[in-house]
């Protein structure tokens, strides 16, 4: 979302394609949990509608960005972000530990 903003700002023309239905993809999920400060990440999605609308880059939820879309669309340049996978680290002592 941010390199949609950012190029947005230096004029480009922006198209951010979301496979779900709503922007954000984990944020709800890292919001739930509990550290010593308090965090208020789900302010960041309505903080980049806002700057999204300001800045008329346009957003298409519910699309899969696949190669026929892009090809369709032809665009100048391609920000692919895949999000993240959980993983648990090989901690010796951990329940998780491979020894």
């Amino acid at each position: 979302m941010e390199a949609a903003r950012v190029s947005a700002e230096r004029g480009h023309d922006v198209t951010l394609i979301e496979k779900d239905s709503k922007l954000g993809g984990l944020i709800p999920l890292a919001a739930m949990i509990k550290g010593l400060e308090v965090e208020e990440l789900p302010k960041i999605i309505n903080y980049y509608k806002v700057q999204f609308r300001k800045l008329g880059v346009k957003v298409k939820l519910g699309t899969k960005a696949d190669a026929a879309t892009i090809e369709q669309m032809k665009p100048d340049v391609v920000f692919v972000a895949v999000g993240g996978a959980p993983t648990t680290p090989d901690i010796p002592g951990s329940i998780h530990a491979s020894c």
